[in-house]
């Protein structure tokens, strides 16, 4: 999966939808799907012609916690002219920021934009429903067993890598900025 071009898309959508302070809240930790979702950020707000902000960018803990999700979203909030809309690198971070902006009064989506990633069944448990990237899991873990099992037994072509496609899914958190 291209986590890149999924970030992109994502945050493409933030801009169409009229945000230009878009706010990133990714982790702390070494996984190359954290630091290709910040490239992605980074590529769309360059399309977009924005500048990419330090003050812009919170990092959460390692993680991917709830609470850290929260403490990330008090960080972006609570500066002088805070983001519009934020996009987070997991959907558990993203709910702690929705959860975050409503102890600090913000609604989501008429305050704030809020896109998450990985599409996960808690997005759906509690409204408002949270604007996502699908990640196939499954077909994931179903290639990367075929691309072991095909390693161990020589097959040819083995460790080629299988592409798969992202869906990005938008529901009740992301709005037109007011």
């Amino acid at each position: 999966m291209d986590n890149r071009l999924a970030a992109r898309e994502s945050v493409n959508h933030l801009t169409a939808c009229g945000h230009r302070r878009i706010g990133l809240v990714t982790s702390s930790n070494s996984y190359l799907s954290s630091a290709n979702r910040m490239r992605g950020y980074l590529d769309a707000l360059e399309e977009a012609g924005l500048e990419a902000e330090n003050a812009l960018i919170a990092y959460a803990s390692a993680d991917y916690s709830f609470a850290s999700g929260k403490q990330a979203a008090r960080k972006l909030l609570t500066i002088p002219n805070p983001p519009s809309a934020i996009f987070c690198v997991s959907d558990i971070l993203a709910l702690g920021v929705i959860a975050e902006a409503g102890k600090l009064g913000l609604k989501v989506p008429e305050d704030l934009s809020v896109m998450g990633f990985d599409d996960v069944d808690y997005t759906t448990m509690f409204h408002p429903y949270l604007s996502t990237v699908a990640v196939p899991c499954y077909e994931l873990g179903r290639g990367s067993m075929q691309l072991l099992y095909d390693h161990i037994h020589h097959k040819p072509g083995a460790g080629t890598g299988v592409y798969l496609p992202h869906q990005v899914v938008y529901r009740e958190t992301t709005a037109q900025k007011r």
